[in-house]
């Protein structure tokens, strides 16, 4: 799956330091996995321990959509989408790393747009097709506001 340029604001240390590309994973091993033939992929118990430890952006934003009783169902369960499926990773949801507020918000409401098209259970067991549908989605969104998608060519001297 292809690299993209994020937008602004993305730190590892949360002190404005260096910008890294954000990766749109491909299915992690362990974080999302289908059970048998019964129900919808689930996180695995380390991902679960690190949604509900790390202090990063990610992990925070999941555990106060689970926690707060006023946030909306699609919320929950656009957290849901991105944390269970592979599309934030589960290094970006156990690190202490900090996200820019805006690029966590474009990513929930490119999982509620996904919600709107398929419920919750169908992009569990269906990881690759979710993370696919987010990648597109995440593209059009920035060239829509004029940004590179891919890293600019170095110039030969």
């Amino acid at each position: 799956v292809g690299q993209i340029r994020q937008p602004a604001g993305y730190s590892e240390s949360g002190s404005g330091g260096p910008r890294r590309a954000i990766e749109v994973a491909k299915p992690p091993s362990r974080a999302a996995q289908p059970v048998a033939a019964s129900g919808p992929a689930v996180a695995s118990e380390d991902l679960q321990r690190a949604l509900f430890v790390s202090q990063g952006s990610w992990a925070r934003e999941y555990r106060n959509a689970r926690n707060n009783i006023d946030t909306p169902n699609w919320r929950r369960d656009a957290f849901e989408l991105l944390c269970k499926t592979g599309i934030v990773t589960f290094q970006e949801i156990r690190s202490d790393s900090q996200v820019s507020t805006e690029h966590i918000e474009e990513c929930a409401g490119i999982a509620r747009e996904m919600l709107r098209q398929q419920d919750l259970d169908y992009w569990l067991t269906n990881v690759e097709s979710a993370n696919l549908s987010f990648q597109q989605r995440l593209e059009a969104l920035f060239t829509n506001k004029g940004m590179p998608t891919e890293p600019p060519k170095e110039e030969e001297t």
